[in-house]
């Protein structure tokens, strides 16, 4: 678990060959160059990287030489020892670890069950119009939605060209209409 991840690489644990049976964390090295690429074009791929493990000259984060430098906050990596695993769902220690919540009127965050496209591939059946990554598709889950008391739906992959999430949305997409 790690909490307080704040511009800083997330860890990552890999065999350690030194220790049997032991583990080292990894850190991924600052992006400086990146390219769209990926699964399906989704991903920024880094084609060059700095030798630190974040952002350069963006206090209190970067250490020269590996070395910190003044006063620097880092975040927290937990890990959860537990008898039974439902008992993590009902951990709070993320929020413990975590520093105060950033964001100052948090009213307007609503939990809920959320419809998503991705469950079932938006393979409706039974209706007038070819199902998919379009229009008619999402105004049914809408509806799907407002019947069965779900607050929220996702318009998953698909929605937006692979150049420009906001300039290339897909033409089988009405976002206007659907927001």
């Amino acid at each position: 678990m790690e909490a307080g991840l704040s511009n800083y690489p997330g860890m990552f644990l890999t065999a350690n060959p030194q220790m049997p049976h032991g583990v080292k964390a990894e850190f991924a090295p600052y992006p400086l160059e990146t390219v769209i690429g990926g699964y399906d074009r989704l991903n920024l791929v880094p084609t060059k990287r700095a030798d630190v493990i974040s952002k350069p000259n963006n206090a209190p984060y970067f250490c020269p030489n590996g070395r910190p430098t003044g006063k620097q906050t880092y975040p927290w990596r937990a890990v959860l020892v537990v008898t039974h695993d439902t008992q993590l769902a009902n951990n709070d220690m993320m929020q413990r670890l975590a520093p105060e919540c950033r964001i100052a009127d948090t009213s307007w965050i609503k939990p809920g069950k959320v419809a998503w496209d991705w469950w079932n591939t938006c393979n409706l059946t039974g209706v007038d119009f070819k199902a998919g990554m379009n229009t008619p598709t999402y105004k049914k889950y809408i509806d799907f939605a407002a019947e069965n008391q779900l607050e929220y739906i996702i318009i998953d992959e698909g929605w937006s060209g692979k150049e420009s999430l906001m300039e290339d949305i897909s033409p089988e997409i009405n976002l206007e209409e659907l927001v």
